[in-house]
């Protein structure tokens, strides 16, 4: 178990700013995360859990608690008869190779999200008219009271980018994917296909989140966006990308506040235009400065 404290959160999120955490515990097995929790709890401190930050954003005022990186053991990933088993901490390019070397079919969409296989179950990552809860078989958490429980998928929540999990259902610690026999070279074609289309529309070469909202009934954020006459509007730092109005990049020395400000800025537009209330994917944590 590793602890630094006072991390500078910028470098391990994918927006490559924000602000400190008081403490940063990387565990590498369950025990240590036992122990991680333990100690939060032990100095009255609230805990966040962290896969591979691409779907956070900490306030520059910081976050006053432990935040908790799972690596080690919860990066192991393995594939027998057509089921993939994941450490949390895995990212999804690697599940998604590994599914692809052997043949198996269905989350070739995740090739192209940034984050972890946890992250993505957490919060039911999809894309291109898949979810990940299509191909999960089994979900393995750590619960409340530290034990370790096994549920299988037909017993957990999912929602449109939401789970129980999001509301204090568990840490999530190993994900089993149940997939489709196929061939490499097929899995192969459709993810090159998929990862094109993303590149193509979505500006890769700036830091960000990806989408920072979720999709609103009946329309799309981008859309509603750009009605709104914001794309390519900026504050500081940040901008609403010009190559796809359902991000908002970092342009270089962005402030967490520089973001956020963007975000509410979105939001007021977009409600005065259309009435329609947009609400963020990108979890913001911390205080502000």
């Amino acid at each position: 178990m590793n602890i630094i404290e006072n991390a500078d959160m910028s470098r391990y999120c994918t927006y490559k700013a924000g602000g400190s955490a008081r403490y940063l515990i990387s565990v590498e097995n369950i025990e240590e995360l036992r122990e991680a929790l333990k100690m939060a709890k032990e100095k009255k401190l609230d805990s966040f859990i962290l896969g591979r930050g691409s779907n956070v954003l900490v306030r520059d005022g910081g976050y006053d608690g432990i935040i908790i990186r799972l690596s080690g053991e919860f990066t192991l990933i393995e594939s027998t008869q057509n089921v993939i088993t994941a450490g949390a901490a895995a990212t999804n390019v690697e599940v998604s190779v590994l599914a692809r070397d052997e043949g198996l079919s269905g989350i070739e969409f995740l090739h192209g999200i940034p984050g972890s296989i946890g992250g993505a179950v957490f919060m039911n990552a999809g894309a291109y008219g898949s979810e990940i809860c299509d191909y999960v078989d089994e979900v393995t958490f750590m619960d409340e009271d530290y034990n370790v429980v096994a549920k299988p998928s037909k017993d957990i929540d999912f929602g449109y980018r939401h789970t129980e999990f999001m509301d204090g259902g568990g840490i999530i610690i190993s994900v089993k994917l149940r997939l489709t026999p196929s061939s490499a070279d097929a899995v192969a074609s459709k993810m090159d296909t998929l990862l094109n289309k993303r590149t193509s529309k979505q500006p890769m070469n700036y830091p960000s989140c990806g989408s920072v909202f979720k999709r609103p009934l009946g329309g799309y954020a981008a859309k509603l966006i750009e009605d709104a006459g914001l794309k390519g509007a900026s504050i500081g730092g940040a901008e609403v990308s010009t190559k796809h109005s359902g991000f908002i990049i970092n342009k270089g020395e962005a402030t967490a506040n520089d973001i956020t400000d963007l975000i509410k800025l979105v939001q007021k537009r977009v409600k005065k235009n259309s009435g329609i209330d947009l609400k963020t994917e990108v979890r913001i944590i911390g205080k502000d400065r």
